[in-house]
């Protein structure tokens, strides 16, 4: 759903250009899907807490992870954008991505925090059943990511050789 659906044209590129492309899509896709496999990792690092009564470190390490990887996916998607201005195509707004890489980046990052502020009294679920901010910003990074994930997929989708033309 990624670099692997959305190749350049065939045939009216110069190799170079579509290595670059290439690398670029390849690398912004990954870091994107990491950062989503982290942010899940870091939800289920929270329920293996609850139930052995381990610490939050791998959550917090989680969140983190995925934070880094939504801003180098976005700092990448810069990139891609750049090589596909050489390619004709109406109908791709990068910058609404990028925004939403934004959104999604600063979601998972206020979600860590909540994480590592967290008062933990007599026990971690009655700790997280109590802070509804908590809650709400989990699902706010979990809401932004299925935004980010959500435009791939229709990117992926819409843009195939056939419809594609060199600039």
């Amino acid at each position: 759903m990624g670099g692997i659906n959305c190749p350049p044209p065939a045939g009216v590129i110069a190799d170079d250009f579509k290595d670059q492309y290439v690398k670029y899509l390849g690398s912004y896709c990954e870091k994107l899907f990491g950062a989503v496999a982290s942010f899940y990792a870091a939800n289920a690092a929270v329920e293996v807490a609850v139930q052995d009564g381990s610490n939050l470190d791998l959550a917090v390490k989680g969140l983190l992870e995925s934070q880094t990887l939504l801003v180098e996916a976005r700092r990448t998607l810069g990139t891609v954008s750049s090589l596909w201005s050489a390619v004709k195509e109406t109908g791709v707004d990068f910058s609404e991505q990028q925004l939403k890489l934004l959104e999604a980046s600063e979601s998972v990052e206020s979600a860590c925090l909540e994480l590592q502020v967290l008062s933990v009294s007599d026990s971690l679920q009655d700790s997280l059943w109590r802070d509804s901010g908590l809650t709400k910003t989990f699902v706010m990074a979990l809401n932004a990511l299925q935004q980010v994930v959500s435009w791939q997929a229709s990117f992926a989708q819409a843009f195939t050789p056939a419809k594609l033309v060199a600039a």
